[in-house]
Parts: C-alpha cells; structure tokens; sequence
C-alpha cells in the first residue's frame, strides 16, 4: 500500500513541478490563443444553453468546460465542450426556443473557434514566441470559413422562399450544392499545404 500512495504522491507532485514551469515559462501569443478557445466556448454556452440554466448551478459546468477547453487543447476537453454545446442547443429547442438564424450561425462559428483554436493551440508549444503574422492566416482562415457559413446559412433560407412549394427539394439541393462548395474549399486548403 505504501508503494502505491509514494507512486500517486509522486505522480502529484510530477504534475505540480510541470504546472509551475508552464506558468514560469508560458508567453503571451499561446496564452491569448488558449483564452480564445476558452472565450469561444463560454460565448457558444451562453448563445445555446436555454437562459435558465445559465442562471443555475450549471453555469459553473460550463466555465469549467470552457477553461479545460484552453488549458488542455490536446485532450478531449474541446471535444466535451463542443458536445455540452450542440447538447444545450438541441434540449433548448426542444423545451421550445425558437429557431434563430443568428443562434445557429453564432453557435457554429463558436464551434468552429474553439475546434481549430485547440488543434493550433495543440501544436504550438506553451512557451512559444509567436510573431505579428504567426496568426494571421489562421485568423484569416477562421474569418473566411465563418463568413462562407454564413452566406451559404442565409442563402439556404432564402431559396425555399423564392421557390415557393418546392421547398424541401430546393433546400435538399441547396444543401448538398453547399456541403460540396465547403468539401470543395477544405480539399483546397489541404492541397495548398503540400
């Protein structure tokens, strides 16, 4: 038993020593980066979760979900975060919210910053030194395919008013037309990198 309580104690302690050198040694551009993804997901909690729960108790499940989600981008704390999301979104309109146009783009474009906020976050070190153009293609990028949500979100709404009764077949192909316009503009990106 001892054994096991000095193994504990010193994977405690391993910890402590890590924490403390990050703290020591973390630099202000992975800093910002990491407050980012933990301001993106607390602003898609407070866009998606029914306002009553956030004057709760449950409030403090998604601050805490929203700062593991900046302090560890590696694990699956982004991940949780997303899920606890789309989870308070989905219960929030089944308890009868509306359907908002503005919620549902905000609430994406929140998602997508705390998801390709923690996958750079994820590979640049704690500790690194970031130059003035160090985010601006990710800063870019994020504007770009927030600003495509939202014209191919609005442009999805507005076809079936134009078609008029054909609405379910003109939104199944608008649909499809925008998910191969997005595939299109990620298989672009990848290509570029190489």
């Amino acid at each position: 038993m001892n054994d096991l309580m000095f193994v504990v104690r010193r994977g405690i302690e391993i910890r402590i020593e890590r924490a403390a050198a990050i703290v020591q040694q973390a630099t202000p551009g992975p800093v910002a980066l990491r407050a980012a993804i933990a301001v993106a997901a607390l602003v898609g909690f407070g866009v998606s979760w029914p306002v009553r729960d956030l004057t709760t108790n449950a409030v403090i499940v998604a601050a805490v979900l929203a700062v593991f989600a900046g302090l560890a981008p590696r694990s699956l704390m982004p991940t949780a975060a997303i899920t606890a999301i789309v989870a308070g979104y989905l219960y929030n309109v089944h308890t009868g919210a509306p359907l908002v146009v503005w919620r549902i783009i905000a609430i994406a474009a929140m998602i997508y910053v705390v998801h390709t906020g923690a996958a750079f976050a994820a590979v640049l070190p704690f500790n690194a030194v970031a130059t003035r153009g160090l985010f601006l293609a990710y800063v870019l990028r994020t504007a770009t395919v927030i600003g495509i949500t939202v014209v191919v979100g609005v442009g999805i709404l507005a076809v079936p008013t134009v078609l008029g009764h054909h609405r379910l077949v003109s939104a199944a192909v608008a649909g499809m037309l925008a998910m191969v316009g997005v595939a299109g503009y990620v298989a672009y990106l990848g290509s570029r990198r190489r």
